[in-house]
């Protein structure tokens, strides 16, 4: 478990020195919900949550918490502000109900199985030589990449998709989506959506991505989506943990990339009532699942379903995942 950052109390207003860390700050409110910008953030974009009755004198913010200031001034600066208990968020649907087929592809490693890998690495692994092989295959298919964006603004105002639309994803932002995955894309010019767990980016782990390299990745057209902080099961936490780890990922992200994050992978594909909740509540657009599917509308659209792309898959079996997911 990745340490947690410093939650800074609302009665005093430190220097805090952790830099790089997202994390929360409790602030009272008064009324039902305070609707507050983001103190680090150049766009000025909010976040409100609405807690449950037992939890109205709180509100959680995300923050980056960065070294040597405090961001705690200009958030008790803020006045309260009545909202609806639902924030609405997303495109605006023109009201026009559609349904599309459109698989998203699931990878996680991309590369070698190191030396003593257990069955879990192994599994999460496909090679480069299949990679490459399967990149290859959508193309000379005829299939088109797109982003995650471009199926919702399809799905919520008809904006056009390519006639074989495909979206790869990558989850957890391991090291090899920059060394391996990356420079299959760009030979392809394909677009991809690359999930982040932020902390072993903040850690400076060498198992995954560096910020640098997710700000060359975003500018050469990679979606970025949270991951999550620490990767942990969200089911069944309390509120103030959710936004920690929902939020605190997405804030983190979205200041090195200086645009807003619009897609979460739940971490395992595990979710509930109140998982759903503070993702919608925190301006996401959409989340995917691990569940297996290729059919999407706008009430799936925080539960979208994948095809998971495994070791053995090669073309052979990704086609013939393609296909079955297409006729059903």
């Amino acid at each position: 478990m990745y340490g947690r950052p410093a939650v800074a109390p609302v009665s005093r207003a430190p220097a805090l020195e952790v830099s790089g860390y997202s994390g929360v700050v409790r602030a009272p409110v008064s009324g039902r919900c305070m609707l507050a910008s983001r103190a680090t953030s150049r766009r000025g974009a909010g976040v409100a949550l609405c807690p449950g009755e037992g939890q109205r004198r709180q509100l959680h913010l995300p923050v980056i918490f960065r070294a040597g200031r405090s961001p705690l001034p200009q958030l008790l600066a803020i006045g309260p502000t009545t909202v609806p208990p639902t924030v609405a968020v997303g495109p605006t649907p023109d009201g026009v109900v559609r349904t599309v087929d459109l698989p998203i592809l699931m990878y996680h490693h991309v590369g070698d199985v190191p030396a003593g890998a257990d069955s879990i690495r192994r599994g999460l692994t496909v090679s480069e030589s299949n990679f490459r092989a399967q990149m290859a295959y959508l193309r000379d298919s005829g299939y088109e990449p797109v982003t995650l964006a471009a199926l919702v603004q399809h799905l919520a105002v008809g904006a056009p998709l390519p006639e074989r639309p495909v979206i790869i994803t990558l989850d957890d932002g391991y090291r090899d989506a920059y060394d391996v995955a990356f420079p299959v894309l760009k030979e392809y010019g394909f677009v991809a959506t690359l999930f982040l767990v932020t902390a072993p980016i903040d850690e400076g782990s060498h198992e995954f991505v560096t910020w640098d390299q997710v700000r060359e990745m975003h500018s050469a057209g990679i979606e970025m989506g949270a991951h999550s902080y620490t990767h942990p099961d969200l089911r069944g936490q309390s509120t103030d943990y959710l936004v920690w780890q929902i939020v605190g990922s997405k804030e983190a992200i979205e200041e090195r990339i200086e645009e807003p994050v619009r897609f979460l992978a739940y971490p395992s594909g595990a979710y509930d009532e109140n998982v759903v909740r503070v993702v919608r509540s925190a301006g996401f657009w959409g989340a995917v699942t691990i569940e297996s599917g290729c059919r999407h509308s706008e009430a799936t659209l925080w539960t979208l379903s994948r095809i998971r792309v495994q070791p053995q898959d090669g073309v052979k079996g990704l086609a013939s995942k393609l296909e079955a997911c297409l006729d059903r």
